[in-house]
């Protein structure tokens, strides 16, 4: 069995179809999860947001996970499943109470306690409930490990990849190089591996998604 893949095949479909019967079923049909699309040209899953992630999680983990920031930096280096071209969403940024999405993020930080911040939490360390009080109409609980993470704060600058650090998938430092980390240094935005393999950390547009979002998936 393969270790790591984008979602895509006959187990892709299957995923997919347990998402949507799962959105109808238990989260009142919302429009915020309903992003996933089958390429039949292409035989992948598209599309990708912070929402739809912790969900494909719940689906999937007797034997898989959605893939965390550090796992697709092993992964850009190991293996030619990443590809550029496509964007990959692997956590959410934690940094204060306040703008952007300042319920989700008082919601989280309430959570967190006496923690740090900022902090990144993976997808698949999150869960999805729904929120009628929230602007997406959902929200999500904590349900593993999270990472603190000073640089989440920095400004933005360029780094290496040979600058990574190996715990959290983010660069040690930013100095020189060719990616860049986008960064912001208040409220609640996902973390995303971008097409040309920069990092952001700054996108608070939480259920955005478009074509060339994908799911990476890695085998527990």
């Amino acid at each position: 069995m393969e270790s790591i893949k984008i979602l895509k095949g006959d187990f892709g479909k299957a995923v997919l179809e347990e998402c949507n019967a799962r959105i109808k079923e238990d989260y009142h049909d919302n429009e915020n999860l309903k992003v996933l699309r089958y390429d039949e040209k292409q035989d992948v899953i598209t599309g990708s947001n912070s929402f739809v992630l912790p969900l494909v999680n719940k689906i999937i983990s007797r034997q898989w996970h959605t893939a965390t920031q550090t796992e697709l930096e092993k992964i850009i280096k190991k293996s030619g499943v990443l590809k550029k071209g496509i964007y990959v969403n692997t956590g959410l940024v934690s940094r204060t109470n306040e703008e952007p999405n300042s319920y989700l993020a008082n919601d989280l930080i309430a959570q967190l306690g006496n923690i740090e911040l900022p902090v990144m939490i993976p997808f698949k360390n999150a869960e999805l409930r729904n929120d009628d009080n929230s602007p997406y109409g959902l929200a999500f609980n904590i349900i593993g490990e999270i990472i603190y993470a000073p640089i989440l704060n920095s400004i933005p600058g360029y780094f290496s990849s040979e600058d990574i650090d190996e715990e959290t998938g983010l660069p040690k430092k930013l100095e020189r190089g060719k990616r860049i980390f986008y960064t912001r240094n208040t409220g609640l935005c996902n973390t995303c591996m971008l097409g040309n393999f920069d990092v952001c950390t700054s996108d608070e547009h939480l259920a955005l998604s478009g074509y060339d979002g994908r799911i990476v998936i890695v085998n527990d």
